[in-house]
């Protein structure tokens, strides 16, 4: 389409979201019997739920790959993520977003939160937009992205760790279509 990059990103969150199911069991431990297509794009791409849904890191491969091929700037971000303030940390990916000249967050996996009962269902009825297009300073569930989202980028492990790449808005990304003036009544 000839949308916005904006819209793109959004179409593609949307489209990832409700086409998979978070493979709760995977991250749980419970690894026997889950495919390792869990962890790559295929998982998220070809649309999956139960075992065979993607994990955060599947869900950022693809989102990866399609902003790609629609020319969009994205690259992979990889540390560790706590969902509220009282949870503990673990291993997390989500990808940086190249859009109108900035670069902003988007935590696909975490805009398609699981329900419990519900863990083969693709569309719950539940996926948002919370995580998208997001600044270092955009407090999401009482925390700024930066603290529920700390980069780490390991290139293998127990080894060197690296912080590069781009740097983060501060604020999350506004369209011109997401500002709303005032409002001007007349009499």
């Amino acid at each position: 389409p000839d949308d916005s990059d904006f819209e793109k990103v959004r179409y593609l969150n949307r489209v990832l979201t409700q086409i998979n199911a978070f493979n709760s069991l995977a991250v749980e431990g419970i690894a026997d019997g889950i495919p390792t297509e869990a962890w790559r794009s295929i998982s998220a791409l070809t649309g999956n739920t139960g075992t065979e849904g993607p994990v955060c890191e599947g869900y950022s491969k693809a989102l990866m790959v399609l902003c790609r091929e629609l020319g969009i700037p994205c690259v992979l971000a990889e540390g560790k993520g706590k969902y509220t303030v009282s949870s503990p940390f673990g291993g997390h990916m989500w990808n940086y977003v190249k859009v109108d000249g900035a670069w902003y967050a988007v935590d696909t996996s975490w805009n398609d939160p699981g329900v419990y009962g519900r863990e083969t269902w693709a569309c719950t009825g539940y996926e948002n937009e919370d995580f998208l297009l997001v600044g270092s300073n955009t407090v999401i569930k009482e925390m700024p992205f930066s603290t529920s989202h700390v980069l780490e980028n390991c290139s293998t492990v127990n080894s060197l760790h690296y912080t590069n790449g781009p740097v983060l808005a501060d604020e999350a990304y506004a369209s011109a279509s997401q500002v709303t003036g005032p409002t001007l009544t007349l009499k």
